[in-house]
């Protein structure tokens, strides 16, 4: 196999004048800029949450990124400049916490080494167009905005799936799991009972239920809630933070 380098691009060629693909493989594939859980694992909710996502959606090429630029472009504008970074085929980059206080309503500009223009996006009202929503999340379920399927020109608000394939909501199978909240203001711990998509969705842990003493639903009506901690041991003991029920 041959390997070219061009422009900052990895082109893998099996025949001998197998021509070199260009940049607009590379694809911004998802936005959160109003987080709203801890994937950064710091166990807080924070802006340093946020992250944007890059997508190689080619099936054969890889591509070198060294020296390639995301220009933030909103009331405080910023530019990213990438490190080296090989993206295979079919695979994500994670731009987690970056640089500036990111607008719920902004554009993201992807170049490549030599200043051409790879990728844009612009979201919500920026240029007043309103054709890819705005940012803001009021639940896990909105908290993200996606291409999908992945690379495509169609987005969605959807629950994230930083550095792996995007999803819609139709696919989230919910399951009961619960949430630990406001045990710093209350004299007792009590948990949520909340619908949530799939494992990998990690955003809280605790090591057992002992301290948690009640429940309440979204309708605000405590309820009796009895439990093992061997319910959960399939779970790994890890436990989930949701703000919205959905069926």
């Amino acid at each position: 196999m041959r390997r070219n380098i061009i422009n900052g691009v990895i082109c893998a060629s099996l025949a001998l004048f197998s021509p070199c693909v260009k940049g607009g493989d590379i694809k911004i594939n998802e936005i959160i800029v109003d987080p709203q859980q801890d994937l950064n694992q710091d166990g807080r909710i924070t802006s340093s949450d946020e992250f944007f996502e890059l997508f190689n959606k080619s099936s054969d090429f890889s591509y070198k990124l060294k020296g390639w630029k995301l220009e933030l472009i909103d009331s405080t504008p910023e530019s990213i400049t990438i490190e080296d970074v090989v993206l295979s085929p079919r695979s994500f980059y994670v731009i987690q916490n970056p640089k500036g206080a990111q607008n719920n309503d902004g554009e993201i500009r992807l170049y490549d080494g030599v200043g051409n223009l790879v990728d844009s996006v612009a979201y919500g009202n920026w240029r007043g167009e309103n054709k890819i929503p705005n940012g803001n999340a009021t639940g896990l379920y909105n908290g993200s905005l996606s291409r999908y399927p992945d690379g495509s020109m169609n987005w969605i608000k959807t629950y994230s799936s930083m550095g792996t394939e995007n999803i819609s909501g139709l696919e989230i199978k919910p399951k009961l799991l619960i949430e630990k909240i406001n045990e710093e203001e209350r004299s007792y711990l009590d948990i949520e009972i909340v619908s949530f998509p799939p494992k990998r969705f990690i955003l809280q842990q605790s090591d057992n239920l002992r301290d948690w003493i009640s429940v309440y639903t979204n309708s605000v009506e405590e309820v009796s809630f009895s439990y093992r901690n061997s319910d959960f041991e399939n779970k790994q003991r890890v436990f989930y933070r949701a703000v919205e029920y959905s069926e």
